[in-house]
Protein backbone atom coordinates (compact mmCIF):
# COMPACT_ATOMS: atom_id res chain seq x y z
CA UNK A 1 0.00 0.00 0.00
CA UNK A 2 2.64 2.30 0.75
CA UNK A 3 4.81 1.32 -2.50
CA UNK A 4 1.21 2.18 -4.49
CA UNK A 5 1.14 5.76 -2.85
CA UNK A 6 4.32 6.78 -3.23
CA UNK A 7 4.11 5.56 -6.79
CA UNK A 8 1.10 7.89 -6.92
CA UNK A 9 2.82 10.79 -5.79
CA UNK A 10 5.98 10.56 -7.89
CA UNK A 11 3.23 10.27 -11.03
CA UNK A 12 1.97 13.31 -9.92
CA UNK A 13 5.12 15.11 -8.82
CA UNK A 14 6.51 14.74 -12.46
CA UNK A 15 2.90 15.52 -13.92
CA UNK A 16 3.62 19.13 -11.72
CA UNK A 17 6.94 19.41 -12.92
CA UNK A 18 6.18 18.87 -16.95
CA UNK A 19 3.49 20.86 -16.49
CA UNK A 20 5.55 24.38 -15.34
CA UNK A 21 8.60 23.70 -17.28
CA UNK A 22 7.26 22.42 -20.96
CA UNK A 23 7.30 24.79 -23.55
CA UNK A 24 4.80 26.35 -25.50
CA UNK A 25 4.60 25.58 -29.27
CA UNK A 26 5.28 28.42 -31.44
CA UNK A 27 1.87 30.13 -32.58
CA UNK A 28 1.65 31.23 -36.91
CA UNK A 29 -1.88 32.66 -36.99
CA UNK A 30 -1.98 36.12 -38.46
CA UNK A 31 -3.64 38.87 -36.19
CA UNK A 32 -5.21 42.07 -38.02
CA UNK A 33 -3.72 45.75 -37.19
CA UNK A 34 -5.43 48.65 -36.75
CA UNK A 35 -4.63 52.09 -38.57
CA UNK A 36 -1.72 54.33 -37.31
CA UNK A 37 -1.98 57.34 -35.44
CA UNK A 38 -0.22 60.36 -35.23
CA UNK A 39 -0.04 59.66 -30.81
CA UNK A 40 2.93 57.87 -30.13
CA UNK A 41 0.92 54.54 -28.57
CA UNK A 42 2.47 52.31 -26.49
CA UNK A 43 1.57 48.85 -24.98
CA UNK A 44 2.81 47.16 -21.36
CA UNK A 45 3.05 43.66 -21.13
CA UNK A 46 3.85 41.97 -17.85
CA UNK A 47 2.93 39.77 -15.02
CA UNK A 48 1.92 41.56 -11.66
CA UNK A 49 4.24 44.14 -12.09
CA UNK A 50 2.32 45.54 -14.68
CA UNK A 51 -1.43 44.17 -13.88
CA UNK A 52 -3.96 46.90 -12.44
CA UNK A 53 -2.81 49.65 -14.68
CA UNK A 54 0.37 50.38 -12.01
CA UNK A 55 2.63 52.19 -14.88
CA UNK A 56 0.37 53.95 -16.86
CA UNK A 57 -0.58 57.34 -15.66
CA UNK A 58 3.25 57.70 -14.60
CA UNK A 59 4.23 56.97 -17.77
CA UNK A 60 1.74 59.12 -19.68
CA UNK A 61 2.73 62.01 -17.43
CA UNK A 62 6.26 62.03 -17.99
CA UNK A 63 6.20 61.53 -21.83
CA UNK A 64 3.45 64.36 -21.84
CA UNK A 65 5.64 66.44 -19.86
CA UNK A 66 8.30 65.84 -22.67
CA UNK A 67 6.37 67.11 -25.35
CA UNK A 68 4.80 63.16 -26.97
CA UNK A 69 1.43 63.22 -27.36
CA UNK A 70 1.03 59.41 -26.10
CA UNK A 71 -1.65 56.67 -25.89
CA UNK A 72 -1.24 53.81 -22.92
CA UNK A 73 -2.76 50.54 -23.38
CA UNK A 74 -1.27 47.65 -20.62
CA UNK A 75 -1.94 44.18 -20.07
CA UNK A 76 -0.78 42.07 -17.01
CA UNK A 77 -0.92 38.70 -15.87
CA UNK A 78 -0.28 38.36 -12.47
CA UNK A 79 1.49 35.32 -11.52
CA UNK A 80 2.12 34.69 -15.58
CA UNK A 81 5.43 33.20 -16.77
CA UNK A 82 7.19 34.10 -20.00
CA UNK A 83 5.05 31.16 -21.66
CA UNK A 84 2.04 32.92 -20.27
CA UNK A 85 2.18 36.21 -21.56
CA UNK A 86 3.73 34.27 -25.09
CA UNK A 87 0.38 32.29 -25.09
CA UNK A 88 -1.65 35.47 -24.13
CA UNK A 89 -0.35 37.55 -26.72
CA UNK A 90 -1.55 35.41 -29.51
CA UNK A 91 -4.93 35.19 -28.11
CA UNK A 92 -4.20 31.16 -26.35
CA UNK A 93 -3.55 31.96 -22.84
CA UNK A 94 -5.93 32.86 -19.43
CA UNK A 95 -5.79 36.89 -20.76
CA UNK A 96 -6.44 38.51 -23.61
CA UNK A 97 -3.35 40.04 -24.86
CA UNK A 98 -3.59 40.87 -28.77
CA UNK A 99 -4.72 44.12 -28.56
CA UNK A 100 -0.74 44.54 -28.02
CA UNK A 101 -0.53 43.90 -31.86
CA UNK A 102 -3.86 44.99 -32.64
CA UNK A 103 -3.72 48.42 -31.72
CA UNK A 104 -0.79 49.05 -33.71
CA UNK A 105 1.25 50.40 -31.19
CA UNK A 106 4.77 52.40 -31.72
CA UNK A 107 6.41 50.06 -28.49
CA UNK A 108 5.87 47.79 -26.24
CA UNK A 109 7.50 47.52 -23.37
CA UNK A 110 8.17 43.95 -21.73
CA UNK A 111 8.43 43.67 -17.56
CA UNK A 112 8.38 39.80 -17.29
CA UNK A 113 10.39 36.90 -15.54
CA UNK A 114 10.10 37.54 -12.26
CA UNK A 115 7.68 34.34 -11.82
CA UNK A 116 10.02 32.41 -13.93
CA UNK A 117 13.01 33.20 -11.87
CA UNK A 118 10.69 32.36 -8.85
CA UNK A 119 9.74 29.03 -9.88
CA UNK A 120 13.01 28.49 -11.34
CA UNK A 121 11.72 26.85 -14.73
CA UNK A 122 15.28 27.41 -16.38
CA UNK A 123 16.97 29.87 -18.29
CA UNK A 124 16.12 28.39 -21.55
CA UNK A 125 12.59 28.44 -20.90
CA UNK A 126 12.64 32.01 -19.50
CA UNK A 127 15.07 33.13 -22.85
CA UNK A 128 13.03 30.59 -25.23
CA UNK A 129 9.40 32.42 -24.71
CA UNK A 130 10.68 35.98 -24.12
CA UNK A 131 12.59 35.44 -28.06
CA UNK A 132 9.15 34.31 -28.75
CA UNK A 133 7.68 37.46 -27.71
CA UNK A 134 10.00 39.62 -29.31
CA UNK A 135 9.95 38.21 -32.73
CA UNK A 136 6.18 38.23 -32.61
CA UNK A 137 6.08 41.48 -31.95
CA UNK A 138 8.90 42.59 -34.76
CA UNK A 139 6.72 40.45 -37.22
CA UNK A 140 4.51 43.27 -36.43
CA UNK A 141 6.98 46.07 -36.63
CA UNK A 142 6.26 46.99 -33.17
CA UNK A 143 9.64 48.17 -31.02
CA UNK A 144 10.01 45.56 -28.50
CA UNK A 145 11.96 47.25 -24.98
CA UNK A 146 12.63 44.82 -23.04
CA UNK A 147 13.03 45.32 -19.14
CA UNK A 148 16.17 42.98 -18.09
CA UNK A 149 14.67 40.67 -15.27
CA UNK A 150 14.18 42.91 -12.67
CA UNK A 151 16.36 42.44 -9.03
CA UNK A 152 13.42 41.42 -5.93
CA UNK A 153 13.68 39.31 -3.38
CA UNK A 154 14.07 36.13 -4.90
CA UNK A 155 15.62 34.27 -2.38
CA UNK A 156 12.92 35.83 0.48
CA UNK A 157 10.55 34.09 -1.84
CA UNK A 158 11.61 30.92 -1.85
CA UNK A 159 12.41 30.71 1.81
CA UNK A 160 8.79 32.31 2.59
CA UNK A 161 6.98 29.57 0.85
CA UNK A 162 4.93 27.00 2.47
CA UNK A 163 6.79 23.41 2.88
CA UNK A 164 4.80 21.54 0.04
CA UNK A 165 5.41 24.19 -2.56
CA UNK A 166 8.81 24.91 -1.07
CA UNK A 167 9.92 21.09 -1.91
CA UNK A 168 7.98 21.68 -5.22
CA UNK A 169 10.27 24.38 -6.42
CA UNK A 170 13.43 23.01 -4.93
CA UNK A 171 12.73 20.06 -6.88
CA UNK A 172 12.29 22.18 -10.62
CA UNK A 173 15.52 23.99 -9.38
CA UNK A 174 17.80 21.16 -9.08
CA UNK A 175 16.40 19.79 -12.04
CA UNK A 176 16.11 23.21 -14.30
CA UNK A 177 18.45 25.47 -12.85
CA UNK A 178 21.55 23.62 -10.96
CA UNK A 179 20.12 23.89 -7.67
CA UNK A 180 20.75 28.05 -8.08
CA UNK A 181 18.35 29.60 -5.87
CA UNK A 182 19.12 33.29 -7.12
CA UNK A 183 19.25 32.26 -10.46
CA UNK A 184 18.31 36.29 -12.06
CA UNK A 185 22.10 36.92 -13.16
CA UNK A 186 21.93 33.14 -14.60
CA UNK A 187 18.66 34.33 -16.71
CA UNK A 188 19.61 37.66 -17.54
CA UNK A 189 22.72 36.45 -19.19
CA UNK A 190 21.27 33.23 -21.43
CA UNK A 191 18.74 35.62 -22.76
CA UNK A 192 21.71 38.85 -23.83
CA UNK A 193 23.34 35.68 -25.23
CA UNK A 194 20.98 34.07 -27.13
CA UNK A 195 19.45 37.53 -28.24
CA UNK A 196 22.09 37.57 -30.93
CA UNK A 197 21.51 39.89 -34.06
CA UNK A 198 18.15 41.03 -32.08
CA UNK A 199 19.70 42.98 -30.08
CA UNK A 200 19.84 45.21 -32.74
CA UNK A 201 16.21 45.54 -33.48
CA UNK A 202 14.85 46.08 -30.06
CA UNK A 203 15.73 48.13 -26.97
CA UNK A 204 16.83 47.14 -23.63
CA UNK A 205 16.43 48.90 -20.31
CA UNK A 206 18.77 47.55 -17.18
CA UNK A 207 16.29 47.19 -14.53
CA UNK A 208 19.97 47.62 -12.50
CA UNK A 209 19.68 51.16 -12.64
CA UNK A 210 16.24 51.36 -11.16
CA UNK A 211 17.88 48.28 -8.33
CA UNK A 212 20.87 45.99 -8.28
CA UNK A 213 20.05 44.62 -4.77
CA UNK A 214 17.23 44.09 -3.20
CA UNK A 215 18.75 43.43 0.34
CA UNK A 216 19.75 47.17 0.40
CA UNK A 217 17.15 48.84 -1.51
CA UNK A 218 14.14 47.62 0.29
CA UNK A 219 12.15 50.73 0.40
CA UNK A 220 11.37 50.54 -3.58
CA UNK A 221 9.66 47.22 -2.56
CA UNK A 222 6.21 46.81 -1.01
CA UNK A 223 7.55 42.71 -0.66
CA UNK A 224 10.02 40.54 -1.61
CA UNK A 225 8.36 40.27 -5.64
CA UNK A 226 6.71 43.80 -5.60
CA UNK A 227 7.57 47.49 -6.43
CA UNK A 228 7.09 49.96 -4.28
CA UNK A 229 5.19 53.41 -5.36
CA UNK A 230 8.90 54.53 -5.06
CA UNK A 231 10.06 52.03 -6.84
CA UNK A 232 7.53 51.98 -9.82
CA UNK A 233 8.65 56.07 -10.26
CA UNK A 234 12.46 54.74 -10.45
CA UNK A 235 11.12 52.09 -13.31
CA UNK A 236 9.14 54.93 -14.90
CA UNK A 237 11.75 57.03 -15.38
CA UNK A 238 14.00 54.76 -16.86
CA UNK A 239 11.18 53.62 -19.06
CA UNK A 240 10.14 57.02 -20.27
CA UNK A 241 13.92 57.74 -21.09
CA UNK A 242 13.78 54.78 -23.29
CA UNK A 243 10.97 55.84 -25.14
CA UNK A 244 11.85 59.62 -25.35
CA UNK A 245 15.38 58.13 -26.76
CA UNK A 246 13.55 55.84 -29.50
CA UNK A 247 11.16 58.56 -30.21
CA UNK A 248 14.15 60.98 -30.81
CA UNK A 249 15.41 58.26 -33.47
CA UNK A 250 12.54 57.98 -35.19
CA UNK A 251 11.90 61.83 -36.09
CA UNK A 252 15.72 62.02 -37.23
CA UNK A 253 15.12 58.92 -39.31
Amino acid sequence: MIKIICVTLLVFVVIYINSKVSYSEEYSEELQQGLSTSVTTITIMGDSWVAGNKLDSMIQKQLTEQGIQNKILSFGHPGGTTKDLYKDLCGKGAYMFTPVITTNPDYCIIIAGVNDAASKVGADFYSYHMLLIIKTLLKYDIKPIIVSLPEFGIEETFYNMDLIRKIRTGLIAVIKNKGEINCIATYRKTLFSDLGGLKNRIAIIDFDKVCSDYSTNKVLYDNPSHLSTAGRKKLVKEISKAIIKEDKCNIMD
